[in-house]
């Protein structure tokens, strides 16, 4: 697992804003499951002209809570928000993240970006799946394009 979160932002105001960051965790069940994280205040230059912010307690703060050994499937939210006096606008401050931990291995992410098929009578074909690690392979769910 990952010691450190990243995430991009930005100022889109024309001025400086004096900011603050946080971050949470929460389980499934919505409690949250570590110390909220604050990485203090600094002033956030506006993303015209300067860029997006390059400030590491802001972009990549260390994680503070190490997600325990699962027994089975589990979704755990980090929730960031930024802050800045006067906001007038809160409702882009706040970004969730629900990360799945599944107890199955998902060649991709369920969503068909493409489709083959074979319009030959008795046509045959093979898909190789290379792990990387000793396991049991118990089932394969395919889904097959009806044409």
């Amino acid at each position: 697992m990952k010691t450190t979160y990243s995430t991009v932002i930005r100022n889109n105001h024309n001025a400086v804003k004096n900011g603050s960051f946080t971050y949470a965790i929460y389980d499934e069940l919505g409690t949250q499951v570590n110390t909220t994280y604050s990485g203090g205040n600094i002033n956030i230059d506006p993303y015209n002209p300067n860029g997006n912010l390059a400030y590491a307690p802001f972009t990549s703060p260390a994680l503070n809570y190490a997600i325990p050994t699962l027994v089975d499937s589990s979704v755990y939210t980090i929730e960031c928000a930024v802050n800045s006096t006067p906001d007038f606008y809160r409702a882009n401050d706040t970004i969730r993240y629900a990360q799945e931990f599944a107890n199955y291995y998902s060649y991709d992410d369920g969503s068909a970006e493409s489709a083959l098929g074979l319009s030959t009578l008795y046509a045959q074909l093979a898909e190789k799946f290379t792990v990387t690690t000793a396991d049991t392979l118990r089932c394969i769910d395919i889904f097959l394009i009806q044409f």
